[in-house]
């Protein structure tokens, strides 16, 4: 299953991170969700990664993740699934506008209010397990942008092409296969993107919805930075539906599953 792009991960999160990874947690599993647990506790224990619990007092200033005290705390929470008050003077962990704390001046806060948390509360941030498993996302964002890049280019083509074959009174048998190619074309292209990244494919199949959707936003991201026209990106706006039936129309020689 993917990953929402959420700074932090509750439980169920990081058991989907690690399954995109290759392991193995299914937490309808008793065994597995215990499992999963007591892996994540060790991990806290070796100062590895940190656990964290949002909290808000009515104050934009003091809205923050908080770490989890290190004590039984711990076991409780993510062995046990039992609930816990927390009041007790804690460090804030990063504050709601994503600033770090000056833990000489603001790194604590005392909650002095009964504030339960549970199991479901829990949170890991993404970069610490992203920094735990060594997985440079910058590199995967910078290779991701380049294939839109590329993308976007070879699909202004496409439908300039489309424009000009729609726009003719008749089609000739070489105007059809024409247009069958860059069907073909767009189904190879996005076939391209989500072998290269996960954000781009649904199981075996390219997420024509998060292609399109990378394509607008750097058609808007184009029309901010050079001043152009909108008119001049019509027909770069809504193309999940064309997409889809481009790789639908070649499923079969692609071998991909029509689902």
């Amino acid at each position: 299953m993917a990953i929402l792009p959420k700074d932090y991960l509750s439980i169920n999160d990081v058991a989907d991170y690690f399954n995109h990874l290759g392991y193995e947690y299914d937490l309808s599993i008793s065994r597995d969700r215990y499992r999963l647990n007591k892996d994540i506790y060790d991990l806290i224990m070796q100062n590895k990664i940190s656990a964290v619990f949002y909290f808000f007092d009515g104050s934009n200033f003091n809205a923050a993740y908080y770490y989890v005290k290190h004590d039984d705390a711990y076991k409780l929470l993510i062995q046990n699934d039992a609930y816990i008050d927390v009041i007790f003077y804690d460090r804030v962990y990063r504050y709601d506008n994503g600033m770090k704390p000056d833990l000489s001046k603001d790194g604590k806060y005392i909650i002095n209010k009964s504030h339960y948390i549970n199991f479901e509360d829990i949170y890991i941030a993404k970069v610490e397990l992203d920094k735990l498993l060594k997985i440079d996302t910058t590199q995967d964002a910078e290779k991701s942008q380049q294939l839109i890049d590329q993308l976007e280019n070879e699909l202004a083509q496409v439908k300039a092409q489309l424009d000009d074959q729609q726009q003719a009174p008749q089609r000739t048998r070489a105007q059809t296969d024409e247009t069958n190619t860059d069907k073909k074309l767009i189904a190879m292209l996005a076939i391209l993107l989500a072998k290269q990244s996960n954000t781009f494919r649904i199981g075996d199949r390219p997420n024509a919805t998060q292609i399109n959707e990378q394509v607008l936003n750097l058609t808007m991201q184009i029309v901010d930075e050079l001043g152009m026209n909108e008119n001049d990106t019509l027909g770069l706006k809504a193309n999940t539906d064309k997409i889809s039936k481009a790789v639908q129309a070649y499923a079969d020689m692609f071998k991909l599953s029509k689902d």
